[in-house]
């Protein structure tokens, strides 16, 4: 592939590391590349034209090996929450609490300089106690800014993880029959379809290559409740796009007679809005239809709400913060550098 222009929130300075750039082929001064997670918008680009390391998670090495063919020895894993040298960096995995192998990189330089690129993440208080993290002062932070808007003040996943309990509760008393369909990405949303599962003690059921990917996350938990059968199953696990009127009706038909209603479960942070904020998730309204199909909008997002950002940067308080998303404008960058100057107390300009 040829070189072109790789954005500058994706190389780390003063080193031949770029993170999740796959899309610009042998970007020029860059040895060692890093995916953050195995999904598309950041492995995007990603194949055999590759000749440099390739350093991730187990979990986003076992996903490559099984959906990309790349050159013999290309992916190096690193193991979460222990130092390795590379190029003379100090380099440490963390948990990015986003999907299954989402990692944060912290780079140590050797003069005591400190990077932290998060990738993708949902920011969490127990990120605080980290000691990877509390070593020492960050002094950059790639910020992944995907909600850095006041607007979006997502509830905690845990709160939105008891209201699908509570939801999926209520529907199975109503429903003798009940299908749960849980709307998903490649990887992503796993909690929210096994509290499903754990809520009605069933398995779960995935189409065959979405069975193979859910048996590369090293979750003993999850492949322990997949089943082999769409009837042995009472959760159902679709790609987002499919949770459709039309989709989920035809998909009933297909049972047999087995289901006679579907609680489906669209899990996305951008269903959130702020008559949620007023009310309360349990005052969310599903959409009905044919009398069979309830579709629900489920704020529950695998990235930090604005609040949750917040918190984040003022506890660690780097020197600099680099946004990841929303960055094609100028008045997009505007707007967060006056964010994180009024977080900060300083200018935390890049």
């Amino acid at each position: 592939m040829e070189s072109r222009k790789c954005p500058f929130y994706k190389r780390i300075p003063g080193t031949g590391f770029a993170i999740d750039a796959f899309s610009y082929g042998n970007v020029a001064g860059v040895s060692s590349y890093f995916l953050s997670h195995y999904h598309y918008d950041h492995y995007r680009g990603l194949g055999k034209w590759l000749d440099k390391p390739l350093y991730c998670s187990q979990v986003t090495a076992n996903l490559i090996n099984l959906k990309i063919k790349l050159k013999p020895g290309i992916v190096r894993v690193l193991p979460l929450n222990e130092s390795r040298v590379i190029e003379s960096i100090e380099v440490i995995l963390i948990d990015a609490n986003h999907c299954p192998g989402s990692v944060m990189f912290l780079f140590r330089f050797p003069t005591g300089k400190v990077v932290l690129h998060v990738g993708d993440f949902r920011a969490h208080p127990s990120m605080e106690r980290l000691y990877e993290l509390k070593q020492r002062p960050i002094d950059e932070l790639y910020l992944d800014t995907t909600y850095c808007d006041e607007h979006y003040e997502l509830p905690a996943q845990e709160e939105v993880l008891s209201y699908i309990r509570r939801l999926v509760r209520r529907y199975a008393l109503k429903y003798q029959k009940l299908l749960v369909i849980c709307g998903t990405y490649t990887i992503g949303k796993e909690k929210v379809f096994m509290m499903a599962a754990e809520e009605l003690n069933s398995k779960v059921w995935a189409p065959t290559e979405k069975r193979r990917i859910l048996n590369c996350l090293d979750d003993s938990k999850i492949s322990s409740r997949l089943a082999t059968s769409p009837l042995e199953a009472s959760v159902h696990v679709v790609n987002m796009g499919d949770v459709k009127p039309a989709n989920l009706k035809n998909y009933l038909d297909s049972l047999s007679g087995s289901f006679t209603h579907i609680l489906a479960l669209n899990p996305t942070g951008w269903e959130y809005d702020g008559k949620m904020a007023a009310k309360g998730l349990d005052a969310i309204s599903p959409k009905s239809y044919y009398n069979s199909i309830f579709i629900h909008g489920v704020p529950y997002s695998e990235h930090s709400g604005f609040s949750e950002m917040k918190r984040f940067v003022r506890f660690f308080r780097p020197r600099k913060i680099i946004p990841t998303v929303n960055v094609a404008s100028a008045a997009q960058r505007q707007k967060m550098e006056t964010i994180f100057t009024e977080w900060l107390g300083h200018s935390a300009r890049y």
